[in-house]
């Protein structure tokens, strides 16, 4: 009888542990099976460009990324700061951001002296930064500026307190890696500064001058919003020139990759 009992005991502390590693290895697999679910979403969209170019390709990427942060931004109805009773997303075009994230991410050491034509060396990047987006979602510049658009934590917590509804990540190295993050304080980025410069410039500005507008933005994004301020309203219409030299460098170079894409 004894002999009997020990037996059942043995026999029912195997059954609980075969039950407990079921459980264990149902959890693994559902893991495994979410990770390659994410890994298949990322790179879906080269399956959907198959036939085109390299570069174009990773064009495309970029404008998926944006296309994905922007439809964030509209589910948490994200008001903009810049233009009153529209949401973010409509306000700030996913252009402007794709070729901010080129820019940020050339080789300018290449751009400047390469004997290569300089659209060879954005459609280059272009490739590079979708080939290797883990790479380039963990770039840490020499100043601290991190990810694939370069920002740095001070303005990173000034946007994330800013824009509350956009729920960014509140550790910045976090959010830097992760990529439609990264594009969503971006383009919230790009509106508070469009906030600050309309404030200051609103009356002597038309929609015909959006492409001024533009090249005001993008030298904010590069040195600041009151760097540009001070250069408009000291210099008009030479405003460019009292800038720094890495923002006249960056001006340049926007312009040859708005041409391309």
């Amino acid at each position: 009888n004894e002999s009997q009992k020990k037996c059942s005991r043995i026999s029912v502390k195997i059954c609980k542990n075969v039950k407990k590693s079921n459980v264990l290895c149902k959890k693994k697999i559902k893991k495994n099976y979410f990770n390659c679910l994410k890994n298949i979403k990322k790179r879906a969209r080269y399956l959907k460009v198959r036939n085109k170019k390299n570069w174009e390709k990773e064009l495309c990427y970029l404008e998926t990324l944006l296309a994905e942060a922007k439809r964030e931004l509209k589910k948490s109805k994200v008001s903009s700061r810049a233009a009153s009773g529209k949401l973010v997303a409509d306000v700030i075009p996913s252009k402007i951001v794709v070729a901010i994230s080129i820019n940020e991410n050339i080789d300018r050491k290449l751009f400047k002296k390469s004997k290569l034509s300089k659209s060879k060396i954005i459609k280059k990047t272009m490739y590079e930064i979708g080939s290797k987006y883990d790479f380039y979602s963990r770039r840490v510049s020499s100043d601290g500026a991190k990810g694939l658009f370069q920002q740095i934590s001070s303005s990173y917590n000034v946007i994330s307190k800013r824009y509350p509804g956009a729920r960014l990540k509140k550790n910045f190295n976090k959010g830097m890696r992760i990529e439609r993050n990264a594009a969503k304080a971006s383009i919230l980025h790009l509106d508070n500064d469009l906030e600050f410069l309309l404030k200051k410039f609103k009356k002597n500005f038309s929609k015909s001058d959006i492409k001024i507008m533009r090249r005001y933005l993008v030298a904010s994004y590069n040195c600041g919003a009151h760097r540009v301020k001070n250069a408009v309203l000291n210099h008009g219409s030479n405003w460019e020139k009292h800038l720094p030299l890495e923002t006249r460098i960056y001006l340049k170079n926007f312009d040859e990759i708005w041409k391309v894409i």
